[in-house]
């Protein structure tokens, strides 16, 4: 779609997000040339490709965030040129990962590195593991779509999952 029509979809989309207190983020080709226009918060990236051009572009007033490919270097790239986070754990395709390469990528960055790391659950049941693994943030993508118990449901379990992940033993 044109830029207009773009922009015109997700500002209720946007809207609707931040009146719920969270930050509004968009992603796909050319959002670029969409993010001040439509009222994002940011704009999130795949690969450390753009990166730093986003960067130049965006921050501080804005977030730019990335989910990196497998590589360990990619990572580290996006986080030396000032990601506001890097994601680990889904693919452009919108595919999650294997749970253990997330969960390997969460755990070799955290104690590592500064820039907050997000790790993507493929499944509500891999949100334990990831939090556990000290990842500041769990995306739960479409798994809480599919979860048999509803959307909502699906969230709640995934709030005290993580609460439990770290909440230290007595």
């Amino acid at each position: 779609a044109d830029d207009r029509t773009r922009v015109a979809r997700a500002k209720p989309l946007i809207a609707a997000a931040q009146a719920a207190g969270a930050a509004a983020l968009i992603s796909g080709d050319g959002v670029e040339d969409i993010v001040g226009k439509s009222g994002a918060d940011g704009l999130h990236l795949f690969g450390a490709g753009g990166v730093a051009d986003a960067i130049e572009r965006f921050q501080p007033e804005k977030i730019v965030g990335v989910a990196t490919p497998p590589s360990r270097d990619d990572a580290m790239t996006a986080g030396e040129l000032g990601a506001d986070y890097i994601l680990f754990g889904l693919s452009p395709s919108g595919a999650a990962w294997e749970s253990a390469r997330t969960l390997d990528r969460v755990a070799w960055w955290v104690p590592i590195f500064e820039t907050p790391c997000v790790g993507f659950a493929g499944s509500i049941d891999d949100v334990s593991a990831i939090a556990a693994a000290g990842a500041e943030f769990v995306a739960l993508g479409d798994a809480v779509w599919r979860a048999e118990a509803g959307p909502a449901a699906a969230v709640a379990s995934a709030m005290a999952m993580i609460s439990l992940a770290r909440t230290p033993a007595p």
